[in-house]
């Protein structure tokens, strides 16, 4: 499960996040553990042109604690188009061979909450207009909300792709799940 908040301030045009832990992560690394680290991109890269941003990897833990605020620059337009989305995936950290893929959330950039002028914000990840999410890494098998995505035909679709070839060499089950029409959460696990 990936626990964080969520919100936009209109007045400075920035996006802010805040990756707060994960809890109850896959184990990928041979030794019972992971060396995990969430990186986070706005889809379609193509229209945000912004660069991924990522913490710091905890080394052999389940149960990482982050406490990680981003700010990102970004116009609220871009925002508002059909298809953007910000993506939270969990790698594991590999020293020798590629990161490997633990888990992915997905939020429509529609759904996330605006913010009033002089809001605190990131100062406080309480505060009560972000949006506070708890959201499982899925490990089922495919889902309904996956189907949707793989019919799709626009930049959204064609991002995840591209990303879904970035990571390691894949196999296994993909799946998703669509909380309150918020936020679907993806996975793949070996």
């Amino acid at each position: 499960m990936l626990h964080f908040s969520v919100g936009y301030i209109q007045n400075k045009e920035i996006l802010e996040i805040t990756v707060v832990k994960g809890t109850n992560l896959p184990a990928v690394d041979s030794n019972g553990f992971s060396d995990p680290f969430v990186e986070i991109v706005l889809m379609p890269e193509k229209r945000f042109k912004i660069k991924a941003v990522k913490t710091d990897y905890k080394g052999k833990e389940l149960n990482p604690v982050y406490h990680k605020d981003f700010k990102i620059n970004v116009k609220e337009k871009f925002l508002d188009m059909s298809g953007s989305v910000v993506s939270l995936t969990v790698f594991d950290h590999d020293f020798i061979t590629k990161n490997e893929f633990c888990g992915m959330v997905v939020i429509a950039c529609k759904d996330i909450p605006r913010l009033p002028t002089g809001s605190s914000g990131i100062d406080d990840p309480n505060a009560p207009e972000r949006k506070n999410l708890s959201l499982p890494l899925v490990t089922d098998t495919m889902t309904p909300a996956l189907k949707e995505l793989s019919e799709r035909s626009h930049q959204y679709v064609h991002d995840f792709n591209l990303w879904y070839k970035r990571g390691s060499s894949f196999a296994g089950n993909i799946a998703s799940s669509l909380t309150g029409g918020f936020a679907r959460a993806f996975s793949l696990r070996h």
